[in-house]
């Protein structure tokens, strides 16, 4: 609807790093089972993006107050430059302003283009330097385009909170209760331990030492592997979306340990 899917956003286990997963735990896996559980593996790894994304993305809520927030800015912005916010489908006006703006433009040194993210926006067309840029007309056009792009945010904002229920969960969206905790990191521990007993032939558990109380074990090892790889596949774009994933993907050997034994107490609690 109003969002990227996440799959788009991180690259699937290399053969390499499926490899180090299942070496990981130090013991010998079945080979004839190996090859279906390479794809099981991957899928949990998908769908663990997936559920993490629905879990964590914005309330509908939210993202329509801030939808309505850059709709009132986008027309406060056309209205300081005395242009009509309904451009979208209109010529653009000159207004007064223009004159003051373009005479900034004739005098900026092409040197500060290097230094300021939003001016170097301005670059010239391809093909053209920056004093044939500098002209009426190729100023023109750019800051026509610029105002008219201005005025279909400030429309399709306008548009967006229309189009997403206020209450009620928008489609896609996660149905999880509150404080459930990290379904999708719960539900990876749960893959990976239906992975782990058919791939070595023994049942996930972990074992804490009785003199330090540190939790350890093969299948602790072999979700940490998991985890090691999957950030190691977090693209940038997913990180700025998510600020929080490569954390999510650190658990500690005691968290593994809480996750499973929790999980195992509401499997036999269904049954």
């Amino acid at each position: 609807m109003y969002v990227k899917h996440p799959k788009s956003n991180s690259r699937p286990l290399a053969r390499t790093q499926i490899q180090r997963i299942f070496a990981a735990p130090c013991l010998r896996p079945k080979r004839r089972a190996l090859t279906k559980l390479q794809g099981e593996l991957i899928e949990a790894c998908n769908s663990y993006f997936v559920l993490r994304f629905f879990q964590t993305r914005p309330p509908p809520s939210v993202v329509k107050n801030n939808l309505e927030r850059v709709a009132r800015r986008a027309v406060d912005l056309l209205t300081a430059l005395e242009i009509d916010p309904d451009i979208a489908n209109r010529p653009v006006p000159q207004s007064s302003l223009w004159g003051a703006l373009h005479t900034a433009a004739v005098h900026l040194d092409p040197g500060s283009l290097q230094k300021s993210p939003v001016i170097s926006l301005l670059k010239p067309p391809s093909g053209k330097d920056w004093d044939d840029f500098k002209n009426s007309v190729c100023f023109n056009a750019t800051l026509t385009g610029t105002i008219v792009g201005i005025g279909l945010i400030a429309h399709w904002a306008a548009l967006g909170p229309k189009a997403i229920p206020v209450r009620g969960v928008s489609p896609g969206h996660s149905t999880r209760a509150r404080h459930r905790g990290d379904d999708a990191m719960n539900q990876l521990i749960a893959r990976l331990a239906a992975i782990y007993t058919e791939a070595f032939d023994r049942k996930a558990g972990t074992s804490v030492s009785s003199g330090s109380g540190a939790t350890s074990g093969p299948f602790v090892k072999f979700v940490q592997a998991c985890c090691s790889a999957m950030r190691a596949n977090i693209s940038s774009e997913m990180k700025r979306a998510d600020p929080h994933i490569d954390e999510a993907l650190h658990p500690t050997e005691a968290a593994i340990r809480a996750r499973h034994r929790a999980l195992m107490k509401s499997s036999l609690r269904k049954t």
